[in-house]
C-alpha cells in the first residue's frame, strides 16, 4: 500500500510504470483480502 503513495504523480511525475505495477498490485491484494477474510 505504501506504493501507491510513492508511484502519485505528486511524489514523481515521471512514474508511469510504477503506478501500472501498483494496480496490478493492489488488484491482486483486494483479490486476496476478498477470497480469504
Amino acid at each position: 500500500m505504501f506504493w501507491i503513495l510513492y508511484g502519485l504523480p505528486v511524489v514523481h511525475p515521471d512514474s508511469t510504470l510504477v503506478i501500472t505495477i501498483n494496480a496490478v498490485g493492489l488488484a491482486l491484494e483486494l483479490i486476496y483480502l476478498s477470497i480469504f477474510c
